[in-house]
Parts: structure tokens; C-alpha cells; sequence
């Protein structure tokens, strides 16, 4: 009797089904229904992007569809099926680019220079016996030093430079106010001058050997200080001198230096601009999100609502066909599905785009790294040059004209 015996046990699985750990070949890529592995992928594999959810793409440009689009695709899908899909048991040719979508990276421009030490003047013939040696020059600067320094009053006062120049130079530095002859100059070109005395007024340390060497100057035992220590001795007298310089340079270049800020910046603006208003890029946009979607999702509902451009642009002429032509690209069919299945209409969509966003190539060029560093440093400035304004008070204590605080 079969009764009080219980249940048969199970048949003894076959060969291939799920149950056999030899991983037969139906076995391979079964859904989440059956409870074996990941969902088997529409082609096989899948294309690699960071896709965005519908609450995260809200405010953006995947937000809304664009006009005239159409969720229906234009394009077959069996036909795209054929030539993209990898085929299960068919190895990949040579030639054909690996479905990991890997973004392969290529393979890896008027200065002065100075090659001779300064020399301080001698006679060619050498000593002459019985003749006195006259004593060593007064040298504070170092000899690289003194040629820079040498350069930029010539630079600045011609080849005739003579210490009376730098002495009305550092009484206008005293007002904080260039002299009036010497302002055009010095001014001009975005005050390219004053950038380039600035290099050459003593630091304070240098200031204190001026002054220190000027006490033993002329005396018996020490010879004259060198024209070059001459024509820095005026500035070394002038209390805060390269801060003083600063707030000229700042009072000239502020201007320059704001409006090429904020063209800059004006650039970006518009550039944000027209990528927000361009039809065919938002056409283009959802129809990467559509066939990416497709590509991706094993299950109808699991679909993206958008995607991060940098991690999927430049991956969709990685992704190409695995049969047929071989040069066929997810960016290809992209645009033919931009162009509702047209190829005549793509062309069209191509110099649309072109002038909607025909301002953005000079915009690629800029760095934003360095437009920040710019905006910050002028920010800076301007906050440096406020507060000393703030606490200069009066003359005698180092502070600035009333000119100079507005």
C-alpha cells in the first residue's frame, strides 16, 4: 500500500537545468524569476553609465522631454538586436572593440635667461707695481640679484638710469601717487611696469643692509656702494615700499583685472544658457537615456530617467557593432534615433546643433580651476587693499593718502 509511506523524493535533476553545478548552457543568464544569477542583459552585455532616477534628474535637462518626442522608437529593434547583440557561444573577433566599453586614453610648450655672472669694472693690464689698491666696492646684493635689479631700471628708466629717477619715484611712493611724467609709462600696458618694479624693491631684510651699508660707505677703509645698490636705496628709505607698490598696482590693474573676471564668467553664463535651451542636444540627451535604458534593463519597468554626460558620452563610439559594419557605433544609432529614423535628417540636426551651441567651443578651452583661482585672488586683493585702508590713519604712520583709501 502507498499509504504511510510520504511523498516520492524529487526526480534527479537533468543534465543543463540550473540544479547541475556544471553550469549547462540553459542554465546561463536566467532571471530573478527563476531565482538563478542576474537578468539576462538585451545584447549580452551592457553599456557602462552612471543612469540618474527620476527624482535625481529633476530640475535638469532630462527633466522634460523635448518637443515632438516620441517614447515609441523609430528604429528596429531586432535589426539593432542583430548587429549589437553578443550572441551566446560566439567569440569576438579581432577586430571588434571589448563590450566593457573601457574609454581608452591616448598615449603621451619670453623668458630671459641670464649665463653670465656681473663684473665689476678692472684694468685688463693687472696691478701695477707699487700702485695703490683702490677699496672694494660697498656690495649688498648678490650678482644674479644686482643684474635683475640692473635689467628693470633700464627696463623702466632707459639705459641712462640714474638714482635721482628712483628718488622721485619713491617720493610718489610715499603719497602713494606716481609722479606725473613718469604715470603714462608706468601705466600703460595694464601697468605691465609696475609689476616688473615690483620684483626689484628691496624686500625688508635687503632694506636694513641698504641702510646699513650706506652708515660705512665713503669712509677710508670702504669704497662707494655700486650704482645698482644706489638706485634701490631710495625705496629702502620709503616705510612699507612694496606695500605701497601693491596698492598703486592694485588702483591700475583693478579694472582690467574686473572686466576680464567677468567676461569670463559672462562666457559661462551664456554657454550654461544654451546648453539649457538646446533642442537637438536635449534630443539627443533622451535618446541616449532611451536606448541606454533598453540596452541595460532586462525588466520592462527598470528604465533610467537620465544619466551623468561624463560617464556615458564618450563611451557610445566605444560601443560598437559585433557583426555587419564594424564601424557602426551606439553614436550612430543615437542620432538616427534623434532623427526619428531619417538618416536625411540627421545632417539637418548636426548644423542645428552646431549653431545652438556655437559659442561653447571657446568656453571648452577655459579652466575653471583657474578662472576660480582668479576670482579668489582678486577677492583677495580687494580685501587686502580694504583693510589697509581701513587702518591707515596717518601719514607719518605709514598710512596712505585720502586718494589712495577711495
Amino acid at each position: 500500500s502507498a499509504k504511510g509511506r510520504g511523498k516520492a523524493p524529487p526526480p534527479m535533476p537533468k543534465a543543463g537545468t540550473p540544479r547541475d553545478k556544471g553550469g549547462g548552457k540553459s542554465a546561463k543568464g536566467l532571471g530573478k524569476a527563476g531565482g538563478f544569477g542576474p537578468p539576462k542583459l538585451r545584447l549580452g552585455r551592457r553599456f557602462h553609465w552612471e543612469g540618474l532616477s527620476s527624482e535625481q534628474v529633476r530640475g535638469t535637462i532630462f527633466d522634460e522631454p523635448p518637443p515632438g518626442w516620441c517614447r515609441e522608437s523609430p528604429l528596429d529593434l531586432d535589426a539593432l538586436h542583430g548587429l549589437f547583440a553578443d550572441l551566446e557561444g560566439e567569440a569576438p573577433t579581432a577586430d571588434v572593440s571589448p563590450s566593457t566599453n573601457k574609454t581608452f586614453s591616448p598615449r603621451p610648450g619670453r623668458s630671459l635667461s641670464v649665463s653670465s655672472r656681473s663684473r665689476r669694472g678692472s684694468t685688463s693690464g693687472g696691478s701695477v707695481p707699487g700702485a695703490e689698491e683702490p677699496p672694494p666696492d660697498v656690495c649688498v646684493f648678490a650678482d644674479a640679484r644686482a643684474q635683475h635689479v640692473a635689467i628693470v631700471m633700464r627696463r623702466i628708466f632707459g639705459v641712462d638710469a640714474r638714482s635721482e629717477d628712483t628718488e622721485r619715484l619713491a617720493a610718489g611712493l610715499e603719497r602713494v601717487e606716481l609722479p606725473k611724467e613718469m604715470a603714462p609709462s608706468l601705466l600703460a600696458h595694464d601697468a605691465e611696469l609696475l609689476e616688473l618694479l615690483n620684483s626689484a624693491v628691496p624686500s625688508p631684510e635687503e632694506a636694513a643692509s641698504l641702510l646699513a651699508a650706506e652708515a660705512v660707505a665713503g669712509k677710508p677703509d670702504t669704497g662707494s656702494m655700486r650704482m645698482v645698490e644706489q638706485w634701490c636705496m631710495p625705496f629702502a628709505r620709503v616705510h612699507q615700499a612694496k606695500a605701497r607698490l601693491r596698492a598703486l598696482r592694485l588702483g591700475a590693474q583693478a579694472g582690467y583685472l574686473q572686466d576680464g573676471v567677468m567676461a569670463r564668467v559672462s562666457s559661462f553664463t551664456k554657454a550654461g544658457l544654451a546648453l539649457r535651451s538646446s533642442e537637438v542636444l536635449r534630443l539627443l540627451l533622451h535618446s541616449v537615456v532611451h536606448l541606454g535604458s533598453w540596452i541595460n534593463s532586462a525588466e520592462p519597468g527598470s528604465v533610467e530617467s537620465g544619466f551623468k554626460p561624463s560617464s556615458a558620452l564618450g563611451t557610445l563610439r566605444q560601443f560598437r557593432a559585433l557583426r555587419g559594419d564594424r564601424e557602426l557605433s551606439l553614436l550612430h544609432v543615437v542620432v538616427l534615433r534623434a532623427a526619428r529614423g531619417d538618416a536625411s535628417e540627421a545632417g539637418s540636426l548636426g548644423r542645428r546643433l552646431a549653431h545652438e551651441l556655437q559659442g561653447l567651443s571657446e568656453v571648452c578651452r577655459e579652466d575653471l580651476k583657474q578662472l576660480n583661482g582668479a576670482v579668489a585672488n582678486y577677492r583677495a586683493e580687494a580685501d587686502w587693499l580694504a583693510a589697509e585702508a581701513l587702518q591707515a590713519t596717518a601719514p607719518e604712520d605709514g598710512g596712505y593718502t585720502h586718494e589712495a583709501r577711495e
